[in-house]
């Protein structure tokens, strides 16, 4: 199965659009109070390295996504509407040696999808697996519900039901 995603499903995605591609979120003091990164501890940079182009960094491919989930704490003067965060990107063309800079000022989001839902069931079956102190009231119930709802929306290869079917198999060795 996964030989079959990887050459068949994302053959297209081997090739490299983006080289040292780099991303720096700079939360806006006033909107935020306390914020936490999900998962990427063994990517994190320091911010002198974020201009540097001589720090190697990821890669991505034609048709790849990368999401970072943040948890945060409003501060008591946010108002809705208000600018959160700056996020900045830097990347490489595929055969440049200095760095593109892009930039966008992040708000709150009208609305999440399918995708995004995916995404937190996968961080809290994460953090639920590693016994995360950050975990809260994270269950593999919230975690299945939120992949079955992604799932029922998109999931043209099966990838979400499988991640289901692995949760799964994660609770009856729990149980033992």
């Amino acid at each position: 199965d996964e030989m079959m995603k990887v050459f068949v499903h994302e053959r297209g995605k081997l090739t490299s659009v983006a080289n040292d591609c780099k991303v720096q979120i700079t939360f806006n003091p006033e909107a935020v109070a306390q914020y936490r990164l999900i998962g990427y501890e063994n990517r994190v940079m320091e911010n002198e390295d974020f201009e540097n182009d001589e720090k190697d960094a990821a890669e991505i491919g034609a048709g790849q996504t990368i999401t970072a989930l943040y948890e945060i704490i409003p501060a008591d003067g946010y108002v809705k509407g208000d600018v959160c965060a700056d996020f900045d990107f830097r990347y490489k063309k595929s055969l440049d040696s200095s760095s593109l800079p892009l930039k966008l000022q992040v708000k709150e989001a009208a609305s999440t999808g399918e995708s995004f839902d995916f995404a937190c069931s996968l961080a809290a079956f994460g953090m639920i697996v590693r016994e995360s102190q950050y975990k809260g009231t994270a269950t593999t119930e919230l975690v299945k519900k939120l992949a079955e709802q992604a799932a029922a929306k998109f999931d043209p290869y099966d990838y979400r039901k499988d991640f289901i079917s692995l949760v799964g198999t994660f609770e009856s060795k729990e149980e033992k």
